[in-house]
């Protein structure tokens, strides 16, 4: 199978995509059609080359199970360090590096990892054309390695989280810059990740097979308590919001007090790294026992609020709330006294850790790239008949209404 995989690469365009289609047509039929489905869910990124890859991706993990090739893995990263967009810069200028994790979002992956997405599909800037085929596959490889094999990706997921710690850590001692590492775990996607947990002994099960996709001693040695650059509880924060913000979540003095870890024990990534911010935005509207480190705003959906009869009524009262607006409704909440002390600015700053409570969190639709045939398909309405903007972000009027009815911030 890899031979002719091989081969088929080694083609030329036009060649190709002939073998592809025709080795297509060979291929399983519950295979043809997560395939069909994943490129119906992705429009923007139809080309042959990304076809080929799903098909490698995906024939490979059928056949193989939990196998994973060393040349899919090797040199493959997990997390990003985010710079280049605005939103990055502020946390960057406060000594505030976010690294984010990225999986394949909504269905792309045929595994759906936004089940609350509703009309935010339409603008998604996980799926949208600026990305580019090489980050989808990235994206795609996260996603099936995390469905696949779990106890690899959290392995390797604590292996980078650590490796960022030391950066920080290492720049600290040079003077450099006092930095602080936060982690958004789910850049374009919806995971329950306080139900993520594992056994430490589970991980090091996979010692014999992937020795060389994983630093398996540096992880024994966090689980031990041996790691010289990092133990449980010992990391300080220099932003002094981020530091008295774990503080009162735990609501202790000293966070460097958390107890030692039972190997056969199930914990979450957020239980292993206590001391360590996570944050995210969030769809679902009963998520529960959620861990002190992870910081979560409820992202407001108007198509869902639309659809679905008691929305308003399941929004969280315990968390911040984001809301889809025009540009201009944004900048004039902001000047309006009886609105600039309750709402903030989420394009300026993307760590929303650093948020005030009982904040509404307001982001400007932009116009970007759009899915108009799912937009047309999720509203029941004609494509020429679509006004994007008034159907996604909020009007005045209706901001006026929604308002009303958000208990905590009146």
């Amino acid at each position: 199978m890899k031979a002719e995989l091989k081969k088929i690469a080694n083609l030329t365009y036009s060649k190709r995509r002939k073998a592809i289609k025709n080795w297509f047509k060979s291929l399983d039929e519950e295979i043809k059609k997560e395939l069909e489905k994943a490129l119906e869910d992705s429009p923007h990124w139809k080309t042959s080359l990304t076809l080929k890859k799903l098909i490698d991706l995906y024939v490979g993990y059928k056949k193989f199970g939990n196998y994973v090739s060393e040349n899919l893995y090797k040199g493959f990263e997990l997390l990003e360090k985010n710079k280049s967009h605005d939103r990055f810069k502020i946390p960057l200028q406060k000594g505030i590096t976010i690294y984010t994790l990225s999986l394949a979002p909504h269905k792309v992956s045929t595994y759906n990892t936004c089940p609350h997405a509703g009309i935010c599909k339409a603008i998604c800037l996980g799926d949208n054309g600026r990305n580019g085929n090489r980050q989808m596959f990235k994206r795609i490889k996260r996603t099936l390695l995390f469905l696949k094999n779990r106890n690899l990706f959290l392995a390797k997921l604590i292996e980078e989280i650590l490796y960022t710690i030391k950066i920080a850590k290492d720049k600290r001692k040079d003077k450099r810059l006092d930095l602080d590492v936060v982690f958004r775990l789910n850049n374009f996607s919806d995971i329950l990740w306080e139900n993520i947990k594992f056994r430490p002994v589970d991980i090091f099960n996979l010692e014999d097979r992937y020795t060389d996709l994983v630093q398996f001693e540096v992880l024994r040695n966090l689980f031990e308590g041996n790691l010289d650059f990092y133990r449980r509880g010992g990391y300080k924060y220099k932003n002094e919001t981020l530091a008295n913000k774990l503080k009162e979540a735990y609501k202790v003095e000293n966070t460097n007090s958390f107890p030692k870890l039972n190997m056969e024990e199930k914990i979450s990534i957020f239980e292993l790294f206590p001391d360590i911010w996570f944050y995210d935005y969030t769809k679902h509207p009963n998520r529960e026992n959620i861990p002190p480190n992870y910081h979560l705003t409820f992202s407001y959906d108007k198509g869902n609020a639309k659809k679905e009869k008691n929305y308003k009524d399941n929004i969280p009262k315990d968390k911040n709330l984001a809301v889809i607006v025009s540009e201009t409704l944004k900048n004039d909440l902001i000047k309006n006294s009886d609105w600039k002390d309750k709402v903030i600015d989420g394009d300026e700053n993307d760590c929303r850790i650093l948020d005030d409570d009982k904040k509404l969190i307001l982001l400007s639709y932009r116009k970007g790239d759009l899915d108009r045939e799912y937009l047309a398909k999720y509203l029941k309405k004609s494509e020429n008949k679509i006004n994007p903007e008034e159907e996604i972000a909020l009007t005045p009027d209706e901001f006026k209404k929604f308002s009303k009815e958000i208990r905590f911030i009146n």
